[in-house]
Formats: structure tokens, C-alpha cells, sequence
């Protein structure tokens, strides 16, 4: 795979990670159904792309970044399924509850923690971008041949 072909794949992924996070801050508006949103990090666009592609760039020497974007989007993921949970009971009802639309009334405690599960999606956001882009910027100083035959296996 060519150079380019990596750099364009990542920025698509991180374009589906801010499209995510765009749901996420729409459904604390009351724009977006919960269910639209994937709770587990290996459900969303971002997630497939990091088991896949990103396993195979963390191979390579001097790719240990991808380990903490892969931290920082488990981060993500665990406070929205503590969000989920929250509003929705446990995981193992989401489906049922989805299906019926069921939100139940929060109390002022469950509030102030959703409001901190929020807030922890946002920092751990922020990170995952400031370390795509540091991917990125590693990726365009690498030579051409450490991508060659990368991602076609």
C-alpha cells in the first residue's frame, strides 16, 4: 500500500470518530435516538478500523502511538457504555430496551454521573485526535517502503 493510501485511511477514521462523537453531543441535546450509537469500541467505523489497519501500522517500528489512540478509544467507548447504562440498565437489557424505547428518570446522582462520563468522553476524544494527528505527521516523515505491502495482507 502506497504512503498516501495510509494517510488517507487514517483520516477517513478519524473522520468517523468525529462523526461518532457528533451523535454523542447530539444525543445530549435530544437529537438522536442512543440506540444509533455504538456502545462497544469494536462497533463503530473508527473501532473496525483500528483492529484492522491500526493492528498492522502498531507492527511497525516506531508505531507505539496506536497504543494509546487504542486507549484512549477504549476510554471513549467504556464512559458511553456507563452513559448507556445509566439511562438504560444494564447492558444485557439494551437491546430489549431499545427495541421499546425505554429511558428511565434519573436521579441527581445518576445526572452528575452521566454529566462525568460525558465530560471523560470529550478529554479521551481530544486525545485520540491529538494522537491522530501526531500518526498522521509520523506516517508522512516515514519512508514510502515501510508501507509497502502493509495492509494488503
Amino acid at each position: 500500500m502506497k504512503k498516501a493510501a495510509v494517510l488517507e485511511r487514517i483520516k477517513e477514521a478519524k473522520k468517523s470518530h468525529l462523526e461518532w462523537l457528533q451523535l454523542i453531543k447530539q444525543l445530549r441535546k435530544g437529537e438522536v435516538e442512543s440506540f444509533t450509537i455504538p456502545v462497544r469500541d469494536d462497533e463503530c467505523d473508527f473501532g473496525k478500523w483500528l483492529l484492522d489497519e491500526g493492528v498492522k501500522l502498531k507492527r511497525l517500528e516506531g508505531f507505539e502511538i496506536l497504543e494509546l489512540i487504542k486507549k484512549y478509544h477504549m476510554e471513549l467507548h467504556e464512559n458511553f457504555q456507563k452513559i448507556y447504562e445509566i439511562c438504560y440498565g444494564s447492558v444485557l437489557n439494551l437491546a430489549f430496551m431499545k427495541f421499546l424505547r425505554i429511558k428511565k428518570e434519573l436521579s441527581s446522582q445518576e445526572k452528575r454521573q452521566v454529566k462525568e462520563a460525558y465530560k471523560k468522553i470529550l478529554i479521551a476524544s481530544k486525545e485520540l485526535v491529538k494522537k491522530l494527528d501526531f500518526l498522521q505527521k509520523q506516517v508522512k516523515l516515514s519512508d514510502e517502503k515501510v508501507f509497502e505491502n502493509l495492509l494488503d495482507h
